[in-house]
């Protein structure tokens, strides 16, 4: 039956951070779990950054448990907490889920510019976010 749950796992994952560009950067997690539900997968992370590295470009959480389909990417991540990062009042995280990869683009928004990535300076040593979100699996 098309129906019938035959897919269900839970577990934990390893996040890190990447640039676009290029680099690594260093970080301690606090939580990372995720639950896969057929090819539907929920995830949480709690990441503190330790050192920026040699990142360059926009910032990325890589690890995700599973690669984000092509067509069922881009869905969004969720951002419940954020801290000591060099953003100013009105700017808040958002992110989206990288198709084909596995991997979150974190990125920034304003009520002036809207939305766009968050360059590596201004998220800082020592920042700080939890977020969650749910993507789709290739198969």
């Amino acid at each position: 039956d098309a129906n019938t749950l035959d897919d269900y796992e839970e577990g934990t994952w390893t996040p890190a951070f990447e640039g676009s560009v290029s680099g690594s950067g260093s970080n301690t997690s606090y939580g990372a779990w995720y639950t896969k539900i057929g090819r539907v997968v929920h995830f949480y992370c709690y990441i503190v950054c330790t050192d920026l590295g040699d990142i360059t470009g926009n910032l990325y959480v890589t690890g995700l448990p599973f690669t984000v389909h092509a067509t069922g990417g881009y869905q969004t991540v969720n951002f419940c907490a954020a801290t000591d990062m060099a953003i100013t009042a009105g700017e808040s995280l958002t992110g989206f889920c990288v198709i084909n990869d596995d991997a979150f683009a974190v990125q920034i928004w304003n009520s002036t510019a809207g939305c766009g990535y968050i360059p590596h300076a201004e998220f800082t040593d020592d920042g700080a976010f939890i977020a969650t979100g749910t993507y789709f699996t290739a198969g």
